[in-house]
């Protein structure tokens, strides 16, 4: 689904908008920035990752 906008004038003052938004309008830029961050993210070497349960 593309991005529906649409416009409903209340009266002379008001107007209610509404803007319908489908995966296809954000999931590429939402992708592109996890990859981006999870890039940037350091992992610990899992020989030095002691856990602990109490």
């Amino acid at each position: 689904m593309a991005m529906n906008i649409s416009k409903k004038e209340i009266d002379k003052l008001n107007a209610e908008v509404v803007i319908n938004l489908g995966p296809s309008d954000y999931e590429e830029k939402v992708n592109d920035a996890i990859k981006k961050f999870s890039a940037m993210l350091l992992y610990p070497d899992s020989d030095q990752v002691k856990f602990h349960l109490a």
